[in-house]
């Protein structure tokens, strides 16, 4: 029926155009083509295909804010969010975003983790799959945890180990999820990790993270598959604020440390903080992946702060 309708309105259009050219009628004395092409815009967006955005990822991506279940006291306290949270409001109706990220996991660490078994139930054909670990593969001195990002993935055994029994850090981000998404014929999309803020002068600090960024980068070339240098997009973000406004500017974008509020914390966000992020990731989301450019709202929905 949608399809018939918007045939009809197709051929009002052409219809008008030539009766117009042939009586000169004025655009008061009929239906101009401003208000039949808007007609036909509404009609083409009610029948885009749905699509799912499944986001992995660690602390910096999770939703702290479940929409079935009350804020706990301790997240209101350290006044802390993630980017999937507001992911959604950069996006029309057609898009779900399902946040699947884990506070504390490492690529290998969330293989373990509840919501890794979500993302095998959910992911399926024409998915994309956002995938941002590292803050935590980078902590040696956890096992559970720990990746190498030295290791390339055709050094690493089937069980994504190298020879001295280390898990490869592109070896688990390719057999845990761009494999599995691959093989469900969605679309995998490498997120390097946001930059952290350093708690003393308020600026950017991300050499923990160098090796593994440029292990994100070498394989998504390698693979030919999207990939969202959030690294580089959230330091010169940091920095330009930093410029404008110092340390306080950079501030407001970090939750609290602990909950008695003495210091802000390096890594995690505050709603401000992720509601930001969020822009940012779209914003290259859009740039990379141009078969979602008409999935996105021309104008995103207001920062809200559910913590406030």
């Amino acid at each position: 029926m949608k399809r018939f309708l918007l045939f009809l309105l197709t051929f009002a259009m052409v219809l008008l155009s030539f009766t117009a050219c042939s009586n000169n009628f004025s655009d008061t004395d009929s239906v101009t083509d401003d208000e039949l092409q808007n007609l036909k815009d509404q009609f083409e967006k009610e029948e885009k295909a749905p699509i799912e955005i499944l986001v992995l990822g660690d602390s910096t991506a999770q939703n702290y804010f479940p929409a079935d279940k009350e804020i706990p006291q301790y997240i209101r306290n350290l006044n802390i969010a993630g980017w999937s949270t507001y992911f959604s409001d950069y996006f029309d109706k057609a898009v779900t975003i399902n946040k699947l990220a884990s506070s504390g996991t490492s690529s290998l660490s969330f293989t373990k983790d509840p919501k890794y078994q979500r993302f095998l139930d959910a992911v399926s054909e024409g998915d994309y799959v956002l995938i941002q670990f590292a803050h935590n593969d980078q902590k040696k001195s956890d096992l559970d945890r720990y990746t190498d990002p030295s290791i390339p993935l055709e050094d690493a055994d089937m069980d994504c180990k190298g020879e001295d029994g280390t898990y490869s850090y592109q070896a688990c981000l390719y057999r845990y999820y761009i494999e599995v998404a691959l093989m469900k014929g969605a679309h995998p999309i490498l997120l390097c990790p946001i930059s952290r803020r350093d708690s003393t002068t308020g600026q950017t600090i991300n050499e923990g993270h160098r090796e593994y960024v440029q292990a994100i980068k070498d394989l998504a070339t390698d693979l030919q598959i999207p990939c969202l240098d959030m690294t580089s997009v959230t330091e010169e973000f940091y920095n330009t604020l930093f410029r404008e406004g110092g340390a306080k500017a950079t501030g407001k974008l970090h939750a609290y440390a602990s909950e008695e509020r003495t210091s802000l914390d390096t890594s995690h966000l505050s709603p401000l903080g992720a509601y930001q992020i969020a822009a940012l990731t779209a914003d290259e989301l859009k740039k990379e992946v141009p078969a979602l450019k008409e999935y996105f709202l021309e104008t995103p929905k207001e920062f809200k702060d559910p913590l406030a």
